[in-house]
């Protein structure tokens, strides 16, 4: 399942991305074993510098949380991108 929910804090957007998949660290696990010689995307952190120029401010654009259930189980991930608000 994949929820998206934009909301409006101040003169920033707000996208709140959240899966229920596996989470991060064991995708990361599941990555290193299957794909043998572990490959770093720089995708990310490309966005995140592009979206630090954009907002003109030093405050991570991007914050991610590890879901977990009531067992303390990965239960997937929140992912939280804000890009600022500029009038016209």
């Amino acid at each position: 399942m994949l929820n998206i929910v934009v909301m409006q804090s101040g003169n920033y957007l707000n996208f709140l991305i959240e899966d229920n998949g596996i989470g991060r660290v064991n995708a990361g696990t599941f990555k290193k074993q299957t794909a043998g010689n572990y490959y770093s995307s720089k995708g990310i952190e490309i966005t995140v510098k592009r979206l630090l120029a954009f907002n003109k401010s030093n405050f991570n654009p991007v914050d991610y949380q590890d879901l977990a259930d009531e067992n303390g189980n990965p239960a997937g991930t929140r992912v939280t991108i804000s890009i600022k608000r500029y009038s016209l």
